[in-house]
């Protein structure tokens, strides 16, 4: 009987390790993948001086790069859109669940990003988030002002103009993924200014792990990353929703409700 317990535990331990172990090689590819990614950036604003070609390249880059992460955490990608869905020159929003969101969102839909100060001023993440060409803006009131806020609208509203796709977590920040949380209207300005389509995205990361996915609080990015590199597969549907189209007399506050309304009711349903 003693033997047969030793044998189980010696089992058991040797399984533990070799999880453990597998887990230290996702953590270092995918780290490698991130260097490698401010590398190729940094080297790029060294040999390219537009910043529209450099741009242009990155969102040739970044999706590619994000496919890599999504094979080296094994997350397996549901998607639900039209055939072929390329949009341009669009307003995408979803519910923000994590950073793997990022992952999964830009290797379908090749864009610009709106993301916090916050974030910016987080290890390594804010250094490729600048990289990747996104939008810093600052959600804290204490430092926010309505100069700053104007510019931050102008902005997005010129690379939309461009063509380029703008991507926003309207939420403001990360859910523990029990609903989705209020929306925010200030960047659905953006739309109405330029004229854009608005696109709903939904994201839901499902059984049995998609709750250990939401990354939130004070959640510290290295230890969360080890945790979903100890995860066997990561599961997450994406969901395009129907189109938002805005009118020049369109009010943000109600493009906020409607996209909340559409999203959430997707969120429900998965």
């Amino acid at each position: 009987m003693m033997a047969g317990s030793t044998s189980l535990r010696v089992k058991h331990f040797t399984f533990s390790l070799l999880c453990y172990s597998h887990a230290v090689i996702k953590f270092i590819l995918f780290i490698t993948i991130l260097l490698l990614f401010i590398v190729a950036q940094e080297l790029m604003k060294l040999l390219v001086w537009s910043e529209e070609k450099r741009l242009k390249l990155t969102l040739l880059i970044v999706p590619v790069l994000c496919r890599v992460g999504l094979w080296i955490l094994n997350i397996q990608v549901t998607r639900d859109s039209p055939i072929n869905s390329r949009p341009k020159g669009k307003l995408l929003i979803a519910n923000h669940l994590s950073y793997l969101d990022i992952l999964v969102l830009f290797a379908h839909y090749p864009a610009l990003f709106i993301t916090s100060q916050e974030i910016k001023e987080t290890f390594l993440l804010g250094r490729i988030t600048e990289l990747a060409g996104c939008f810093f803006v600052e959600r804290r009131k204490s430092k926010r002002t309505h100069e700053s806020m104007v510019k931050e609208l102008e902005d997005i509203k010129k690379k939309l103009l461009r063509g380029h796709n703008i991507f926003l977590f309207p939420e403001g920040t990360s859910s523990d993924g029990k609903s989705i949380l209020p929306f925010k209207s200030t960047f659905f300005q953006t739309a109405i200014d330029s004229g854009a389509e608005i696109l709903p995205l939904c994201l839901r990361y499902t059984s049995p792990n998609g709750d250990k996915v939401c990354w939130y609080g004070e959640m510290t990015f290295p230890d969360h990353l080890f945790r979903m590199c100890l995860e066997h597969e990561i599961t997450v549907t994406l969901n395009e929703l129907n189109e938002i189209s805005v009118q020049p007399s369109a009010l943000r506050n109600e493009l906020r409700d409607l996209a909340h309304k559409i999203i959430g009711e997707a969120y429900a349903k998965n």
